[in-house]
């Protein structure tokens, strides 16, 4: 009987720390011309697209959406002469009833999601709670790297991609929304707003 148990014991340990073990994956980046809502307005090609929960699983180890976050990935091309500055803090998302909505810091969304270490140690013991702890900085540090950044600046004929969280509870009301993107070209202080429609 006791060899059982310590099996059993072993078995939900060990499958406890394979389970956290996080593994970065790379952000599923195409062309910006194959992506079907790529709007092209003042010298500027921009595309964005909305990550459902196996995407999210397969990208970022989990699904944000049931915290109630919608990850956008947005591609941003530049195909002028000149550099543009892209202002990613004020980077909005306007629904089918106007309502704008600003980005959530990639930090709030990691707080949510990141595994209880405390939880995992009570458990199933100090290596799990350790594991936990690995699980949740490397998630940390992949999402930090993928996340679109507060200020882009972009090179001639270059592009850039990222990924922005939106608190949005209802994801199927984000099909339609309009993603407004503020760009300056270089040198000048006024943002002008280039848009596309998700699908």
């Amino acid at each position: 009987m006791q060899h059982n148990q310590l099996l059993l014991l072993t078995t939900v340990t060990l499958t406890s720390l394979v389970g956290c073990a996080y593994k970065p994956k790379a952000l599923p980046i195409r062309q910006i011309q194959e992506y079907p809502n790529v709007v092209v307005q003042q010298d500027t090609s921009l595309a964005a697209e909305q990550w459902n929960r196996t995407t999210s699983s397969h990208v970022l180890g989990q699904p944000v959406n049931s915290k109630g976050f919608v990850p956008l990935l947005v591609v941003v091309k530049n195909n002028g002469s000149n550099r543009a500055i892209i202002d990613g803090d004020r980077i909005v998302l306007e629904d089918g009833q106007g309502q704008l909505h600003e980005r959530v810091d990639t930090e709030i969304v990691l707080k949510k999601c990141e595994k209880s270490v405390a939880l995992h140690f009570a458990f199933f013991g100090a290596l799990a709670g350790l594991s936990a702890g690995d699980y949740n900085k490397k998630m940390a540090e992949d999402w930090r790297d993928k996340e679109f950044p507060s200020q882009v600046v972009l090179e001639p004929y270059m592009s850039t991609a990222g990924l922005l969280f939106y608190r949005i509870e209802d994801e199927a009301s984000v099909s339609g929304s309009r993603l407004l993107v503020p760009l300056a070209a270089w040198g000048k202080d006024d943002y002008e707003e280039v848009s596309c429609v998700l699908p």
